[in-house]
């Protein structure tokens, strides 16, 4: 086996910013989720400001909204991800659970019921932390209104890429669902980075123009 297989959080370099070099003057992420967020935070280190652009209106407060799944049932956040959203935003836990969320022990505090029966307690306790994902994502949110040099552009759909294989930066077409029209604006970006719950739509668009 691979020593892949045997990697644990123990074992993998935590994020560092001083570790990041300088890559160009403005950053696009297409989709506020907690993708996007985490991935506008980054992008912060390395660009002068960064541009989230979201369909939705976004709430400040921990809402459902419509362009994000799963809204209605609790989530666990297991300690990988706690520990990497620690190192972006100093603090996420206690924000976490001075918001309502809550810290239980996986194997003791709740029941996993599975084929039929319930699945005995471990011996080794193991931490996480429980909240809705409105209530993660708008911890997450409200850290990354609170950056200077980022900004969100709301109620914005993306259309698509134009991208010229000569040139370095990447061209998109966001436009505009307020009042139901669009204005048809076109952003130019060093680095765009697609965290919208339409990941294979993405995905698709970025592959057909070979866009990095």
């Amino acid at each position: 086996m691979s020593d892949r297989s045997h990697m644990t959080l123990a074992t993998m370099a935590r994020y560092e910013e001083a570790r990041v070099q300088p890559i160009g003057d403005r950053a696009i992420v297409v989709g506020g989720s907690m993708a996007g967020l985490c991935a506008a935070r980054i992008l912060h280190d390395v660009v002068d400001k960064v541009v989230i652009l979201e369909r939705d209106d976004l709430p400040h407060g921990p809402e459902s909204r419509g362009g994000a799944p799963q809204t209605s049932h609790p989530h666990a956040m297991l300690e990988a991800g706690r520990a990497t959203l620690e190192d972006l935003f100093p603090g996420f836990s206690n924000d976490v659970l001075a918001a309502g969320g809550l810290e239980l022990d996986m194997t003791r505090d709740i029941a996993w019921y599975d084929h039929g029966g319930v699945v005995a307690e471990s011996a080794t306790p193991l931490s996480a932390l429980y909240a809705s994902r409105p209530l993660f994502e708008h911890v997450v949110r409200e850290r990354v209104r609170d950056t200077p040099g980022i900004r969100f552009r709301e109620g914005c759909h993306f259309i698509d890429y134009q991208h010229d294989p000569a040139s370095e930066p990447c061209h998109g077409r966001p436009v505009q669902r307020r009042e139901g029209h669009g204005d048809g604006t076109r952003r130019d970006a060093h680095r765009r980075c697609d965290g919208s719950d339409e990941s294979d739509a993405g995905v698709a668009r970025a592959t057909r123009l070979s866009v990095p």
